[in-house]
């Protein structure tokens, strides 16, 4: 852990001491400040030339999230940068939870701008700060939460997800506040009629 002031990048940025910490598994490699910035370490290569210490560029992800590449004994993964600030600066992410964007910028990782949260915390505050618009589609084929027959709905200003299923005539409907509640409820009325290749998978990580 060291400070240092760099003049790089929005003016936001510019004079200001930023926290630099290793990244976990990367130690004497890279480092994340609290503003997201990923600080590729001064080291020598096998051959004896030296690779002098600078800030990484990032890259966008297709969907807004911005990414950068990591490199470790000749093998480079892209890593999410909202994931590095989080389990560097807030703490290690618990499998099955998101990192949740508090103003709705995706390409804002700042470290005052970044929460853990559920799943269903996440889809829900998306769904409150328009970043997923409606697709409510027939019987919810194609709904704000993601999945097909599970809706985001609000009363009196509470968002819940509603499973909603049409089959040989048939209504099936109700309300969950939590996702996974919605998503077990829905994979056993779907293996209840038989129809096991509308199951969905539980699984999430962003």
């Amino acid at each position: 852990l060291y400070l240092k002031s760099y003049r790089r990048g929005s003016s936001k940025m510019k004079n200001q001491t930023k926290i630099f910490k290793d990244i976990k598994g990367y130690e004497g490699l890279y480092q994340i400040n609290q503003l997201g910035e990923v600080l590729s370490l001064q080291r020598y290569k096998p051959n004896g030339q030296i690779v002098k210490e600078k800030i990484k560029v990032q890259s966008d992800n297709g969907n807004g999230y911005k990414t950068v590449s990591l490199w470790k004994n000749g093998v480079g993964i892209a890593v999410y940068v909202h994931r590095l600030v989080a389990s560097t600066f807030i703490s290690d992410v618990p499998k099955g939870m998101d990192i949740n964007h508090i103003n709705g910028i995706k390409e804002d990782n700042n470290l005052s701008n970044l929460e853990i949260v559920t799943r269903s915390e996440n889809i829900i505050h998306a769904f409150k700060t328009g970043l997923r618009k409606s697709q409510e589609g027939k019987h919810c084929a194609r709904s704000k939460s993601g999945y097909s027959n599970i809706c985001i709905k609000q009363s009196r200003g509470k968002s819940f997800f509603t499973v909603c299923i049409r089959s040989d005539g048939k209504r099936f409907e109700k309300r969950f506040s939590d996702l996974n509640e919605a998503l077990v409820i829905h994979n056993q009325y779907m293996r209840e009629i038989n129809k096991p290749h509308l199951i969905h998978s539980i699984k999430h990580s962003i």
